[in-house]
């Protein structure tokens, strides 16, 4: 069993932690789905590149 992702209640607390977007430069991909990303490869101890895509900037990748 992996990560489940987060709730809204712990999500609440860690969105005001969040840095300011940037006027410039490429878009960010949404800070959510990346956190998902990351504590999912921590909970299960697998390597990013096996994770699915759905984490990925890059939707074609």
């Amino acid at each position: 069993m992996g990560f489940q992702g987060l709730t809204d209640e712990p999500w609440a607390f860690i969105a005001p932690l969040r840095p300011p977007r940037a006027k410039t430069g490429r878009p960010r991909v949404e800070d959510r789905k990346v956190l998902h990303g990351i504590l999912d490869v921590r909970v299960t101890g697998c390597r990013w590149c096996d994770r699915p895509r759905t984490y990925s900037a890059d939707p074609t990748a």
